[in-house]
């Protein structure tokens, strides 16, 4: 792989146009590199053809050549989203930043004409050096404002920058244009040196104008490619619920955040209840009770993909609190429904004890993605059981088996550990132990485990 990206630096200058080179590069990449090698390849190909610069928007008003271009251009690739007038409305405010990806300025308007390939507005947050107080006290700390689900971030002076808009070239997905530019930003934003080289307004060099930044952020709907697309990027949800601005009207809407170096550096190594970790597990648990509320009515799988996400945050348990989850009245009765679906009625008061500690990792079983989906709508969605038949397009048979068999693995986990490291009944003290010393216990006792018997 190293030799292969060597070579294609050496020769891409001289043998292929831009766009087919591209192309090329692409598909060949993703035949004979992994899939982790394979994006930072295309990225730093299409880097070495094009320039990612910021846009003076000061001086964006003057009537140049240069500017009448750029304009065209920026109104283009927007669909009239930056148009002239917009843009304006962005230099009331030195917290709005513009970059654009080009042709090496030089090359492109020699010729007459500028191609933006992708376009990215930002909206810097946060208390920033010589940036001005807004009288709307709400701009400039949108992302931010979730960091009150996090009590231990409110009193971090915490500074990042919100993508506003990512525009690219039509019909140009293949050359990931939008991947590209956001990789240099992101580490722009990392304190990397990026020089491009150019003097001529209104582009401007990248250029830091304040000491730190500790995340990028950006809102997204709930569809699951746009969630894919930024976890390619290294984001992380970290907020999902229904905020009242930028047009999304109050429905669902994901806060992803991207922490940079800089947050590394002042928050998480001197606080070990600020990293990744601990905050996936902090908003696991707040998520878990937002289903049944706020996002109730968000679609299943992608509910099931942000937990998914957080599992994968979240390091191994040390410790797992073993709890049985339901009570010891309850215990015959669920043994009864594992052999008899048709007593689903009598445990449906149980589903959402038990989706709960299921996908906050403390029901370490294994599922079928089709029996974490009906846990999920009818144990945190707290959907009735007709509604549960319509989203899941199954029918009450159906759903009874499975909740059966969801019941019957969890009883055979709990019949896998020893009875002194069980608590069985949520009304009887709490006792920790690791998974480790569950299963030491039970291989050095002999006919001690507590049994769950379904033949009682």
């Amino acid at each position: 792989g190293g030799c292969i990206l060597k070579l294609s630096i050496c020769v891409q200058y001289v043998l292929f146009s831009r766009g087919f080179a591209l192309r090329w590069w692409s598909f060949i990449m993703s035949v004979l590199l992994p899939s982790h090698v394979r994006f930072e390849s295309v990225c730093l190909y299409a880097l070495k053809l094009l320039c990612l610069y910021e846009i003076d928007l000061s001086q964006l008003s003057l009537d140049t050549q240069n500017n009448k271009k750029l304009l065209l251009s920026l109104s283009n690739i927007s669909n009239s989203v930056l148009s002239e007038s917009y843009l304006n409305s962005l230099t009331k405010s030195p917290r709005h930043c513009l970059y654009v990806l080009t042709d090496p300025i030089g090359s492109g308007s020699e010729h007459g004409s500028f191609t933006i390939y992708c376009a990215i507005q930002v909206c810097l947050e946060g208390k920033i050096p010589d940036m001005p107080i807004e009288e709307d006290t709400n701009f400039g700390y949108s992302i931010a404002r979730n960091f009150g689900y996090y009590p231990q971030l409110i009193s971090k002076s915490i500074v990042g920058a919100r993508v506003v808009h990512v525009f690219t070239m039509l019909n140009a997905s293949e050359e990931k244009y939008d991947l590209a530019s956001l990789d240099v930003m992101t580490r722009f934003y990392n304190g990397e040196e990026l020089m491009n080289a150019t003097h001529e307004v209104p582009f401007m060099n990248l250029q830091k104008k304040w000491a730190r930044m500790h995340y990028i952020g950006v809102y997204i709907g709930t569809e699951i490619d746009d969630l894919s697309h930024w976890e390619d990027l290294d984001f992380f949800v970290f907020f999902i619920g229904k905020i009242e601005e930028f047009g999304f009207e109050g429905t669902p809407t994901c806060a992803m955040i991207k922490l940079l170096r800089d947050y590394n550096i002042d928050i998480s190594s001197k606080h070990e209840d600020c990293t990744v970790d601990v905050l996936a597990k902090n908003f696991r648990e707040i998520y878990t009770r937002l289903l049944s509320i706020d996002l109730r009515d968000i679609d299943f799988s992608f509910a099931l993909r942000i937990l998914k996400g957080y599992s994968m945050l979240i390091r191994q348990e040390q410790e797992l609190p073993v709890q049985i989850p339901w009570k010891e009245l309850d215990e015959k009765i669920v043994d009864a429904f594992v052999k008899f679906p048709h007593l689903f009625k009598h445990v449906v008061h149980l589903i959402p004890d038990l989706a709960s500690v299921y996908f906050l990792g403390k029901l370490p079983i294994d599922l079928t993605s089709d029996e974490e989906a009906i846990l999920l709508v009818k144990g945190l969605q707290k959907c009735p059981v007709n509604e549960t038949e319509v989203r899941l397009e199954l029918s009450q048979d159906d759903i009874k088996a499975s909740f059966s068999k969801i019941f019957g693995k969890a009883i055979d986990f709990y019949n896998t550990l020893s009875p002194e490291v069980v608590d069985p009944f949520p009304e009887r003290k709490k006792r920790k132990t690791s998974v480790a010393k569950q299963h030491c216990k039970i291989q050095g006792s002999s006919g001690s485990k507590r049994r769950i018997s379904r033949d009682d």
